[in-house]
């Protein structure tokens, strides 16, 4: 992708897990998609994993998590859209 910042809409429900991501090759980072709301219901969350990149082209790595948040009933990842500024 081409930009300074990249993120992942998604639907945040009750079994809602974790990513782990890099950009451009470094560490990768885990994201909790697990939201304070997701217990009740499915609700689309924007998640913005990196939004102090240098201006150019840059490669995302993403994969789902093994782990999740204690409080969900599973791992589910559902990415709706990737945004990118």
């Amino acid at each position: 992708f081409a930009g300074t910042a990249v993120g992942i809409f998604v639907a945040a429900g009750p079994d809602a897990g974790m990513v782990e991501y890099s950009v451009d090759g470094g560490t990768f980072t885990l994201s909790n998609l697990y939201t304070p709301w997701s217990g009740e219901l499915h609700l689309p969350w924007a998640q913005m994993l990196n939004a102090d990149l240098a201006a150019g082209r840059h490669e995302l790595v993403l994969r789902v998590a093994r782990g999740a948040d204690p409080k969900s009933k599973d791992h589910a990842v559902r990415i709706i859209h990737f945004l990118v500024n």
